[in-house]
Formats: C-alpha cells, sequence, structure tokens
C-alpha cells in the first residue's frame, strides 16, 4: 500500500515529461512553418481539440503525420497564435481544465498547466 502513491506520482511524472515533448514537437513543427511562410498559422475551432485539428493542414505532410495532438494524459493540446509573430502550446495538465501554471516548485502538481511560448516554456516545470 505505500508503494502505491509512489508509482501513481511517478507514472504521472512520466505522463507529463511526455506532454512536455509532445509541445516541443508541435512547437519545432510551427518553427519550420513560420520559416516558411513567415507567419504562424492562426487558430480555428471553439475547443482544443478542433483548434489541433486546423492546424495540422497548414503543416509540411512529414510533420503532420508525425505531430501529437494530445498530452500525456490523452486531453487535446491547445493551441494560439496572433497569425503574425507569436504562438503559444499549451497543456492543460492531468484534470484536462484550465489552472495556474506550473512551476519548478509546483512541479509534482500536475493538474497545474504547461505552456510553450515562441520555442520555450513561459513556466518551466524543472
Amino acid at each position: 500500500a505505500i508503494g502505491i502513491p509512489a508509482y501513481l506520482a511517478s507514472l504521472n511524472r512520466a505522463r507529463q515529461i511526455a506532454s512536455v515533448q509532445n509541445m516541443q514537437m508541435v512547437g519545432t513543427a510551427l518553427a519550420s512553418y513560420s520559416i516558411d511562410t513567415g507567419v504562424f498559422p492562426l487558430p480555428g475551432g471553439s475547443t482544443a481539440c478542433e483548434r489541433m485539428d486546423t492546424l495540422a493542414p497548414f503543416l509540411t505532410p512529414d510533420e503532420q503525420s508525425m505531430i501529437p495532438k494530445h498530452d500525456g494524459w490523452g486531453h487535446c493540446l491547445d493551441y494560439w497564435s496572433d497569425g503574425k509573430t507569436s504562438y503559444a502550446v499549451h497543456c492543460y495538465g492531468q484534470n484536462g481544465l484550465p489552472d495556474p501554471l506550473i512551476t519548478s516548485a509546483t512541479r509534482y502538481q500536475f493538474d497545474l498547466d504547461m505552456e510553450y511560448r515562441d520555442g520555450r516554456f513561459t513556466n518551466d516545470p524543472f
């Protein structure tokens, strides 16, 4: 019984790390798109899943097939852009709901959100 909380924490930590990697992959694809076009695509749709779905056609075919749309918990990542020079990829954490941003001090509070903006994490979870 003592090992169960530690196991669950390590499982959530692995999901958090997978989410970080997925967000970075989306950011890399967006940077490639921006290099080619000079802008970032505008988000479409009213939900996180719709915004990720409308993002895919803007990416090159090779990147589109490899771009993750979900975080480590299976929730849709979210995407925002001003359509010009800035973008953000957002992960809503374990609960899938908007919460304050995670920091290195709160990195084990898995419900907190992570944001990858313009090539770096706003609040580094590590």
